[in-house]
């Protein structure tokens, strides 16, 4: 993300970065320093829980939804308490800005075993295969989505299927037992 920021400034495009969600009613952050999600827009303020600059991200405001429509009084315990509990691990730089540095363990059932989301996000990303990870519970019910960025234009789509399951650690596969066909493990995902 560094070199393309850097060309593009460097051919006269002024670049910002910006992070937003639905929850969010748009854009709560904005900046310009590469690789950031910025500072808080106004009207919208950030907090950072967790230890010292790094936690995560917190996302206030009058332009923070209250609640999922169809949930009544029953509230997301993602916007309980007025403030949008974002799922980012974020790192608050010298300048103000926040850096993206992960996700917040979500953890899910998938085939039997609990997996960390965030965990597995981060094991596939620190791979040289993908260039960006992204993993999220899929909407359509209890199964994970990943979306990989291939590092190469060129990529072998069975070798991409083999990292994805090789990152995904079932206690009953380092038990010893035999794993069964990646495909029938990639129906989870």
């Amino acid at each position: 993300i560094g070199a393309l920021f850097a060309g593009l400034t460097a051919q006269g495009i002024r670049v910002y970065s910006s992070w937003g969600s639905a929850e969010t009613t748009g854009m709560a952050l904005c900046g310009r320093a590469p690789g950031t999600l910025g500072r808080p827009c106004p009207y919208y303020e950030v907090a950072v829980t967790g230890d010292g600059d790094t936690g995560e991200m917190k996302v206030g405001g009058p332009g923070v939804s209250r609640g999922y429509y169809g949930e009544g009084d029953d509230r997301d315990e993602s916007l309980s308490d007025g403030w949008f509990r974002t799922g980012d691990l974020v790192r608050l730089e010298p300048g103000g800005e926040l850096q993206h540095v992960g996700r917040v363990g979500a953890v899910v059932d998938l085939a039997g075993a609990q997996i960390d989301m965030g965990e597995f996000e981060r094991k596939l990303a620190a791979r040289s295969e993908f260039e960006a990870v992204l993993v999220r519970r899929d909407f359509r019910g209890p199964t994970l989505a990943v979306y990989l960025v291939p590092s190469r234009e060129e990529f072998d789509e069975t070798q991409v299927k083999r990292a994805v399951v090789e990152e995904l650690r079932f206690p009953w596969l380092e038990q010893g037992a035999t794993p069964p066909p990646a495909d029938q493990l990639l129906a989870h995902v």
